[in-house]
């Protein structure tokens, strides 16, 4: 929620939305949202992740990484696909090897 604070591990089991402050590592088994308020200093990953606020660390998606309008992202993103709205700041490196391996599939 708004005006929390975590540290630590957190691990969803589902959606979930962060609004907060969260520092360590966030594991999501489902579609994980960074709202616009949150700032998060930590090692993300989950099945699709939507990020809005401030991200300082590495993010992983097994689908689908989102980065939309407000978004700032300073780390590195690995995911088979990767939108990235107009007016986002994203720094760093991204790794889509999963996207290669799905094409040779097809």
């Amino acid at each position: 929620y708004k005006g929390s604070r975590v540290s630590g591990q957190l691990t969803f089991h589902g959606p979930a939305t962060i609004d907060g402050t969260v520092e360590g590592e966030v594991l999501c088994h489902g579609i994980l949202t960074i709202g616009e308020e949150a700032e998060v200093r930590a090692k993300i990953s989950g099945e699709v992740v939507i990020i809005r606020g401030r991200v300082e660390g590495d993010v992983a998606a097994k689908k689908k990484v989102e980065l939309e309008n407000p978004a700032r992202l300073v780390g590195n993103i690995q995911s088979p696909r990767l939108v990235v709205a107009e007016g986002v700041l994203f720094d760093g490196d991204c790794s889509m090897r999963g996207a290669r391996e799905k094409g040779e599939e097809k």
